[in-house]
């Protein structure tokens, strides 16, 4: 829509910047990486430990986008459906009325 190319993937957008010469991208995902940090929003309990019984273990993935000032955003999402089934409910989408 405005002559921006995007990649999905973070070694997409390192292959852009290393294209055109500059490291947009690199700067802007390490400061999402240290506010997650500072934060405190997400634990690492390290490869193959097991998952304590109130936590629930999920994979992130980078999403690289352009903010309308023409800033690189990049932000960590989760990856996949965390909706929560309780055990009495099928159907959690349901709206039970009288």
């Amino acid at each position: 829509m405005y002559n921006y190319k995007i990649k999905k993937d973070h070694s997409g957008v390192l292959q852009l910047d290393k294209l055109h010469g500059n490291t947009n991208w690199m700067p802007a995902a390490k400061v999402e990486i240290d506010l997650l940090a500072m934060y405190k929003v997400l634990v690492d309990m390290g490869r193959g430990t097991p998952t304590p019984k109130d936590h629930q273990k999920f994979q992130v993935q980078l999403v690289n986008a352009l903010k309308h000032c023409d800033k690189d955003k990049p932000r960590l999402l989760p990856y996949g459906d965390f909706t929560y089934v309780p055990p009495n409910k099928t159907k959690p989408h349901c709206l039970l009325t009288d």
